[in-house]
């Protein structure tokens, strides 16, 4: 039996253009759906940009209140690396603050302590600059920490105000046999089954000031660029 004639091939033409018209259906949406992400991303990106930001200030004026400087620390800001004072091989930063006539006022300065119980302990250490009276250690605040909860945890200000006691203290005076635990032979409390946490972050607080003493000068004179690193990151 033959088969039967198709002339006009219209069921394969029909089908072509199935065919392509389900094409530049689903291209359309890809396209629509590449745009939305590309617009979510950019807004999310400025979000969490203010948010950072905002996040970063609020954890200077814990240390150094906003009316004694008058830049924008978020901007005027450098990256450093020292793995042997400062923790890590990872870049860290530093925010300068200065008055209304650009003399220094103090530094924060990123920092890690390596050997916490379970991990690296992040946080910052604000100094303040001060000529006649001696630079000061104004205060540490722990960034990011995996220590056990009820235990190490109390390095966090939200779960202990231990953090509180390594306050206002000259920066001449941070260093050994002063900055360590009682149960090492310093003037500082441990945690009850947790001394690991406060020994391993005293050492670095008293590392962190080492550095800063070395190098307060050329840190004030130093190129912002920590943006520039972050969209380097970023790309």
């Amino acid at each position: 039996m033959s088969e039967p004639s198709n002339p006009d091939n219209k069921p394969e033409v029909t089908a072509r253009q199935s065919t392509v018209s389900n094409a530049i259906v689903l291209a359309i949406f890809a396209l629509v759906s590449v745009s939305l992400t590309a617009i979510t991303w950019v807004a999310t990106q400025d979000r969490i940009q203010s948010e950072k930001e905002a996040a970063l200030l609020r954890a200077i004026a814990h240390l150094i209140p906003n009316d004694a400087f008058s830049n924008d620390p978020y901007t005027d800001c450098t990256v450093i690396t020292d793995s042997q004072l400062l923790g890590s091989t990872e870049p860290q930063q530093v925010w300068r603050l200065r008055d209304g006539d650009n003399a220094p006022v103090g530094l924060i300065v990123s920092s890690v302590a390596p050997n916490g119980y379970t991990g690296p302990i992040e946080f910052i250490a604000g100094f303040r600059a001060n000529q006649s009276y001696g630079d000061t250690l104004a205060g540490v605040r722990v960034t990011a920490h995996q220590e056990t909860p009820g235990l190490g945890d109390k390095i966090d200000e939200r779960k202990s105000d231990w953090i509180y006691t390594l306050n206002d203290h000259n920066v001449a005076e941070i260093k050994l046999p002063k900055w360590q635990v009682k149960k090492d032979g310093g003037e500082f409390d441990g945690f009850t089954g947790a001394t690991i946490t406060p020994r391993a972050l005293l050492s670095a607080v008293t590392k962190t000031t080492e550095y800063y003493i070395n190098n307060r000068d050329a840190l004030f004179a130093a190129q912002s660029n920590c943006n520039e690193t972050e969209a380097t990151d970023g790309n």
